[in-house]
């Protein structure tokens, strides 16, 4: 009986501690993933969850400010050396498997019912917060300038409509107009994009048990 007990009570912490994983990875999958573009002249990307910023543009603007202070042949050099490089990682990755074994057996319907589980469990799931966007549009003459600002403004304002009917955008603030005074057009813009870390795990194993299932149905 001892030991059927001492049995019985580490299947019982293991069961428990499971549970509690379970519900620590229900409680870190509801919070929402922000994602804040920004675009004045350079784009700026910067990513929110919890407490953790993540700003990736920044390190992608210090290497081009570097590459801008650095001398006329020694950039030049390096740009060729970039170049050699990059042939060689290409003939490398050729040589390797372009898919994992494990996506080998899937047929081109196979793929489509995965775009669709992505569709459906992730893109359709994330949110526009806010979408701002100041637009001058310009061109060489007036007339370059208003066929520009005609097609602009006949594809930005049904998307945006379409997606805003949907529910995906809750605020929307677009501004439109043609500059004939000046020959490069102006752009402004911001942007906040959410989804939940649920709808994004939510998928994967979606996808996941996917691929085991026709894989064993394959063999």
């Amino acid at each position: 009986m001892d030991t059927l007990a001492v049995i019985g009570n580490v299947f019982l912490w293991i069961l428990l501690v499971i549970l509690v994983l379970i519900f620590l990875l229900f409680l870190f999958s509801l919070p929402k993933i922000r994602v804040i573009l920004k675009y004045d002249g350079k784009l700026s990307v910067k990513l929110k969850f919890l407490i953790f910023k993540f700003n990736p543009s920044k390190k992608m603007n210090e290497k081009k400010s570097d590459n801008k202070n650095k001398s006329g042949p020694q950039k030049e050099k390096e740009e060729r050396q970039k170049r050699r490089t990059e042939k060689k990682r290409k003939k490398e990755e050729k040589k390797k498997k372009f898919l994992p074994d494990f996506m080998k057996n899937l047929s081109i319907e196979n793929y489509i019912e995965i775009i669709k589980i992505i569709f459906k469990q992730f893109i359709f799931k994330i949110k526009v917060e806010n979408f701002f966007l100041e637009a001058k549009i310009a061109g060489e003459n007036a007339a370059e300038a208003a066929l520009k600002y005609g097609k602009i403004t006949a594809l930005l304002y049904p998307i945006t409509a379409f997606l805003d009917a949907k529910g995906f955008i809750k605020q929307a603030k677009i501004n439109v107009d043609v500059n004939f005074l000046s020959e490069e057009s102006e752009y402004r813009g911001e942007t906040e994009i959410t989804i939940r870390l649920i709808s994004l795990i939510k998928a994967a194993i979606s996808i996941f048990i996917y691929i085991m299932k026709r894989n064993s149905q394959n063999k």
